[in-house]
């Protein structure tokens, strides 16, 4: 059966909706466009509202639409670490380290820029991922490279993503609501505790983990992360996942055509200006870290991985695969600008400018080279099966 997620009409959306999102902006609607995603959204329960979540649309849209993103890819991920190209401790621990290196060269790239400064706090901005372009940018590119490379770039910027979270959650949450943690640690529990008990039908889980994303949403850690936990406890050792990846196919549309295309859209809004010293140490750290620091971060941690036996890449995955995909997950973006709102708050309003138009600078490179060194593998492949018929 054909695989629907190789189409490139879903990657075609992302680009169309970033591109209408900063065309949008850069005609002067950008005031529109943020009081558009700025607006109040309230949810609510129980008679009085006893328990009220009020955010705005854009976090909503980032850990509410995101989450089932999330719940997707690792219900992919989980399925084949289970039965599939990830089925040993050796193949999934590749992508893990990878995604370590790629988390600490960057960061060590921007403290030499900015060490012994106050820029310093903004360490972890060239550290993260943002899955969902990078995977737009590989769905361009449709069929004709190993399946094993698609779940590498899943795995990587999931495992990249959750390294971003827990920076998050210790060193720059300074808010945390304990109570609304421990309530996440209990319905995590309970999800767990089903799981053991034999619960096969999805509807407990489902239900249990709508409030762990509540309580997420209320303790101040992204909530994008109970998506990853409810896929995690998912019974799939009954029917070896047959189930869970028949969800995983009922979701697949929603999260191509639309959740995606309204992510990109609600999220590329940013005003193109000429006056951004780009030879800022921020700058400089950051394009430096998400360019460069990625790929040598992704490439030389696998390598050394694999020489030292930790390791073995998944199977049909070369180093021009690896090359290609470590540059896609240099589109930090979302989750970029997300960590240097974190670093540098109104105290220090002047240097989001900066932030933003590297971190935009970075990602559109970043994304335009792993587009270009996999567009010429997949040519130079379909040549070299063409001369192998002939």
């Amino acid at each position: 059966m054909e695989d629907k997620s190789e189409s490139i009409i879903p990657g075609v959306l992302i680009m169309l909706s970033a591109l209408a999102a900063m065309i949008y902006c850069n005609i002067g609607y950008d005031a529109q466009y943020n009081s558009l995603w700025a607006s109040f959204v309230e949810i609510s329960f129980g008679p009085v509202a006893s328990f009220s979540v009020k955010k705005q649309l854009l976090p909503l849209i980032n850990e509410g639409f995101m989450a089932v993103f999330f719940l997707v890819v690792t219900i992919e991920i989980k399925h084949q670490c289970l039965y599939g190209a990830l089925n040993s401790k050796r193949y999934v621990s590749y992508p893990l380290i990878a995604a370590i290196g790629g988390m600490a060269v960057p960061a060590a790239i921007y403290l030499i820029f900015n060490y012994n400064t106050p820029y310093a706090v903004g360490w972890a901005i060239p550290t993260a991922t943002d899955i969902a372009f990078s995977l737009g940018c590989l769905l361009l590119l449709g069929r004709g490279f190993p399946p094993t490379m698609r779940i590498f770039l899943l795995s990587l910027a999931i495992f990249d993503d959750l390294g971003a979270i827990i920076i998050i959650a210790l060193y720059y949450s300074g808010n945390l609501s304990l109570l609304m943690l421990f309530g996440s640690f209990v319905m995590t529990v309970a999800m767990l505790v089903i799981n053991q008990m034999g619960v096969r039908l999805f509807y407990p889980y489902m239900l249990l983990s709508l409030l762990l994303w509540l309580l997420m949403l209320k303790s101040g850690v992204h909530a994008t992360l109970s998506g990853c936990v409810l896929a995690m406890v998912l019974p799939m050792r009954h029917d070896c996942g047959e189930a869970a990846m028949a969800l995983r196919q009922r979701l697949m549309p929603l999260v191509q055509y639309f959740i995606l295309p309204v992510f990109a859209l609600a999220n590329t809004g940013v005003v193109v200006s000429t006056g951004i010293d780009l030879f800022h140490p921020i700058s400089m750290g950051i394009i430096g870290g998400l360019i460069f620091g990625k790929p040598i971060g992704i490439m030389t941690f696998g390598y050394i991985a694999e020489r030292l036996g930790l390791a073995l890449r998944p199977h049909g995955l070369l180093d021009r695969h690896i090359l290609g995909v470590s540059f896609l997950c240099g589109i930090g973006f979302t989750m970029s600008l997300f960590v240097g709102m974190l670093a540098f708050d109104e105290t220090m309003d002047a240097m989001m400018d900066i932030v933003r138009y590297s971190v935009l600078i970075a990602s559109v490179c970043s994304g335009i080279i792993g587009l270009i060194c996999l567009y010429t593998i997949k040519t130079k492949g379909e040549n070299a099966n063409v001369l192998q018929n002939e």
